[in-house]
């Protein structure tokens, strides 16, 4: 019986030790065959009608290789093709592949010529 036993630990740990070096020799594989390609972010808004005022969803997604910091997007609220009023929105960070979400709400009431428009994004590279 003792033997049995014997047996089956080491085919546990064998098999355990096979994962173990897969893992690390995928994550070296990662790291060596990594592309260093810069932040990518997008900026997606939609409307939120069931919240109070004039409120919109801000979605920033990053496609990039690298997480982006110190995120600043820059919002124009525009009517008749006159900028109305402009806001800030900044977030420490968005990773890599990932989505950070936000509100911004403006005081000016909507009107149907209303469009809203990114007037710049900026960041930092870590």
């Amino acid at each position: 019986m003792k033997d049995q036993k014997n047996y089956l630990e080491k085919i546990t740990f064998f098999i355990g030790l096979l994962i173990l070096i897969s893992l690390i020799s995928y994550l070296c594989v990662e790291i060596i065959n990594k592309e260093k390609k810069p932040p990518a972010l997008e900026v997606h808004s939609s409307f939120q009608s069931s919240l109070p005022g004039y409120t919109f969803k801000i979605d920033i997604e990053n496609n990039g290789g690298e997480t982006a910091k110190n995120v600043h997007i820059f919002l124009n609220l525009y009517r008749d093709g006159q900028v109305v009023e402009s806001a800030q929105m900044i977030t420490g960070y968005v990773p890599v592949h990932s989505k950070v979400s936000g509100w911004i709400s403006f005081t000016s009431k909507r009107e149907p010529a209303d469009s809203l428009a990114v007037g710049s994004v900026t960041f930092l590279k870590p």
